[in-house]
């Protein structure tokens, strides 16, 4: 399987433009807002071309997956976010609905997340947070690309896309390290392997899953940042 990781495309505003308009139609009154939130949100970030859209409701009930089945969106069986490490293990504060169009239309996930919840409030941060800091940004949608790449079929890779891949191992000399998903390698690695990937010493770790602990990075002299 490979995932393609494109440049960022200017029409993907207006597309979540459409996107919104036609979910305010279905839902009228129960969308308290609707956000553009992922990678295609955040101007000059290379993403997955799949416009990922927030709807906030105050709760997730049957009427909204009723309104959007009948304008002909999907509901997916998914039902809940990831809960980080660190945070609080109860579930219902990271329950959602999820839906996308029918494959005819243009792709799309649209998250629907109650008012004030964590996963609801997570989506807008960061993309807030990418967006002010487009150093940040362009090291995460790096990451993206090589993440997409260890996904990827060298063989595949290397004939269709002229991409030679190389494995984690040979990955070092970085100015920043994002963990945006706690892979099982990430995890066994621990925060000092991956913080030993950096050039420099006072190495700079962005932490998005909240997967490793300020104290363990306090300890290591590695500089950490996390929600």
């Amino acid at each position: 399987m490979i995932v393609t990781i494109h440049p960022y495309k200017p029409t993907w505003p207006d597309e979540f433009d459409r996107i919104a308009a036609e979910l305010q139609a279905a839902l009228g009154r129960l969308a308290l807002r609707i956000d553009h939130i992922g990678s295609t949100a955040v101007q000059g970030l290379a993403a997955k071309d799949r416009i990922d859209v927030q709807v906030t409701v105050l709760e997730l009930s049957t009427e909204i997956s009723e309104c959007l089945t009948t304008a002909g969106y999907l509901q997916s069986s998914s039902n809940s976010d990831h809960i980080p490490p660190g945070f609080e293990a109860d579930e219902t504060q990271w329950r959602k609905l999820f839906f996308h169009p029918a494959p005819e239309q243009r792709s799309a996930n649209i998250h629907i997340r109650m008012a004030g919840f964590p996963n609801q409030r997570f989506a807008l941060l960061f993309r807030d947070f990418l967006r002010v800091h487009p150093v940040y940004a362009e090291a995460y949608g790096e990451l993206k690309r090589r993440l997409a790449a260890s996904l990827a079929d060298p063989d595949e890779a290397l004939k269709y896309y002229g991409v030679d891949l190389q494995p984690l191992n040979q990955i070092k000399d970085l100015d920043a390290v994002i963990l945006a998903v706690m892979h099982r390698e990430y995890r066994d690695e621990g925060l000092q392997g991956i913080a030993g990937r950096c050039a420099d010493s006072n190495a700079l770790v962005i932490d998005v899953k909240g997967c490793f602990s300020p104290e363990e990075a306090q300890k290591l002299g590695v500089t950490y940042w996390r929600l």
